[in-house]
């Protein structure tokens, strides 16, 4: 996998590259045009797959075919508006399975308001078992239970 940037840009870079690669969470970025240019190690073992697999617009393989043309929308008309990019979707593992996650991406812009890049998490639900399989009763009542905001404190399952 590619650093983050190259050795000259000093220890800073490299810490951070660690940090990205340490936290439990699955972590990507996106140019302003919406090509996905990174992906953290742990969603690249959790995908099974190299950086090259996943890059620009390649990250559809492991989407679920029914749901890939609803998220690719999505994510072009954010990229138009600007807006906070969320959606649930199943995501294929490794070894085949597929499971629901929830898509975070957020822009960052410059001085000018102009985006510079995206920045993007996935998110597995809190409560497995309310969100497994293609259950939409379920995934509509876990959405109710947990709140992804993160101005919201998460709910935990009784």
């Amino acid at each position: 996998m590619p650093a983050m940037a190259s050795s000259g840009q000093g220890s800073e870079r490299l810490n951070a590259q660690l940090l990205v690669d340490s936290i439990p969470a699955l972590i990507h970025t996106a140019r302003p045009d919406g090509y996905l240019d990174y992906f953290n190690k742990p969603w690249l073992e959790y995908l099974g797959v190299t950086l090259d697999k996943v890059t620009g617009w390649n990250w559809t393989a492991v989407v679920h075919p029914e749901d890939v043309e609803g998220m690719v929308a999505k994510w072009r008309a954010c990229l138009v508006s600007g807006e906070i990019f969320e959606y649930e979707t199943r995501v294929r593992r490794e070894d085949g399975e597929y499971r629901w996650m929830f898509h975070r991406k957020v822009p960052l812009r410059d001085a000018n308001g102009n985006i510079v890049k995206w920045y993007g998490s996935r998110s597995f639900p809190i409560c497995p078992a309310l969100c497994s399989g293609s259950c939409l009763p379920s995934r509509v009542a876990a959405r109710r239970l947990v709140s992804f905001r993160p101005s919201s404190r998460p709910r935990t399952c009784s």
